[in-house]
């Protein structure tokens, strides 16, 4: 349920959220969506029929990570930015076959800038089932460096953290 929650506002299609899912055993990141020309992409294979069907193409990447705590963790948070940071440095998270190919589509995305519209945008959704406080200045703290981290790169162009209390956990 999350995984739709977290990608239904990035594709106007219907999707099954298991689609992605990175599975039991993952650490620090739940699920992801790569997200071209408004479709769900899988694998490489397909993404690269797209970019041979498109002139222009555009993207977006959303990581999600859901925790089931009563207490916003901090220090979960900034695993899961330390995760998708390193996923997206191309660091090998472990040899779970959906984390490997999505890395191989996210690396072809970035090969291939000039059949892009504009830049990817990224989108980071942490899902929880306690309370946050707006005010605390150390999660907001960590938002802010992560985004400013990844806006260095100049390779997104939209930069998204989403906080969501959820019940549906």
């Amino acid at each position: 349920m999350i995984n739709y929650l977290a990608t239904r506002n990035y594709i106007s299609r219907h999707f099954d959220p298991s689609e992605i899912s990175f599975g039991k055993g993952e650490v620090d990141i739940d699920g992801m969506a790569i997200v071209v020309n408004d479709t769900i992409i899988e694998s490489l294979l397909q993404l690269k029929s797209c970019f041979a069907d498109n002139r222009e193409v555009t993207a977006s990447i959303v990581f999600i990570q859901t925790k089931s705590s009563e207490k916003l963790d901090v220090s979960e948070i900034n695993h899961f930015f330390a995760a998708v940071k390193y996923f997206l440095s191309d660091g090998k998270i472990n040899n779970n076959a959906c984390v490997v190919e999505m890395q191989k589509v996210c690396n072809f995305i970035f090969e291939h800038p000039t059949q892009l519209s504009e830049n990817p945008d990224c989108h980071l959704f942490y899902a929880y089932t306690g309370d946050y406080d707006s005010n605390n200045a150390i999660v907001t703290g960590f938002i802010e460096q992560f985004r400013k981290d990844l806006k260095q790169t100049a390779l997104y162009d939209d930069i998204t953290v989403i906080l969501h209390r959820s019940n549906y956990y």
